[in-house]
């Protein structure tokens, strides 16, 4: 369905060719006219310079039409910084995106209550973002490691119940967590096998 530009900046940069400071983001769907899409959820605001934004616009045929007072839909270029080295919210995983990265993200395609699975969960991103929207998650990871992280930093102050942990890179074994949120539903970590 679309194909996001995710651009950063922050690091070094390089004298003999162009930086590379961005990230591509697939936005796929099995079934596309089945995908939902809350573009409200994600509306930015308009940009000083948008004469739109001030005082909308007039059509040919003498239609009027103003500004949404939400702001703009986002288009498929999303400047959100990396997370900070020095910033509290980093964990320590290599591959760790920003929080609002992953908000953005689950704001456009589910609603309260609705459930995001992150087969990849790593360090457990889109699962804080999830819950902060009062979404219920389901994480999939095969690394102990990144479970632990998840239980231990992510969601310390929570009961999580972790079973099937991984013990090592041949068994791949079952990872599963349950957390609750007001509607007394499951959250979880759940396997991930060869």
């Amino acid at each position: 369905r679309n194909e996001i530009v995710w651009h950063y900046t922050g690091g070094g940069r390089s004298k003999s060719y162009f930086s590379r400071k961005h990230d591509v983001i697939l936005f796929y769907a099995k079934c596309a006219g089945k995908m939902p899409f809350y573009v409200d959820a994600i509306r930015v605001p308009y940009k000083e310079t948008s004469g739109y934004a001030k005082n909308g616009i007039v059509a040919q045929s003498g239609k009027n039409y103003m500004p949404n007072p939400n702001g703009t839909p986002v288009d498929d270029v999303w400047d959100i910084p990396i997370i900070n080295p020095m910033s509290n919210e980093r964990l320590g995983w290599p591959t760790q995106k920003p929080l609002v990265l992953l908000e953005r993200i689950v704001k456009a395609s589910s609603k309260k209550g609705d459930i995001v699975c992150d087969p990849f969960c790593g360090s457990g991103t889109a699962l804080a973002a999830a819950s902060k929207l009062k979404r219920h998650w389901v994480g999939i990871d095969n690394s102990s490691v990144a479970i632990d992280l998840i239980r231990q930093k992510r969601f310390w102050d929570r009961r999580i119940n972790v079973r099937g942990l991984p013990e090592d890179m041949e068994t791949r074994v079952a990872s599963h967590a349950t957390d609750s949120i007001d509607s007394g539903k499951e959250d979880a970590i759940l396997p991930f096998t060869k």
